[in-house]
């Protein structure tokens, strides 16, 4: 993982990022959040208190480089 990591870093254009860097923000926002609370109400219904719940949403739901450079080319027009 940190060497693909490290690829994304080095051939994500920050060109493109400044340019569509509100919709990065929020959507990552939104999708953080949502991650979080799904993960949050299939733990609890597994079992878990929703105070561990959500700790564990909130600890798996980051993105990172390496999706965003998956999802990417897929976004982009032709």
């Amino acid at each position: 993982m940190p060497a693909l990591l490290y690829w994304e870093s080095l051939t994500t254009s920050l060109r493109e990022i400044r340019n569509n860097l509100r919709g990065i923000v929020l959507m990552s926002t939104a999708l953080v959040i949502a991650t979080a609370g799904g993960v949050a109400l299939v733990a609890h219904a597994l079992g878990l208190p929703w105070g561990p719940a959500w700790v564990l949403g909130a600890a798996v739901a980051p993105t990172d480089a390496t999706a965003f450079g998956v999802l990417a080319p897929c976004a982009s027009p032709p």
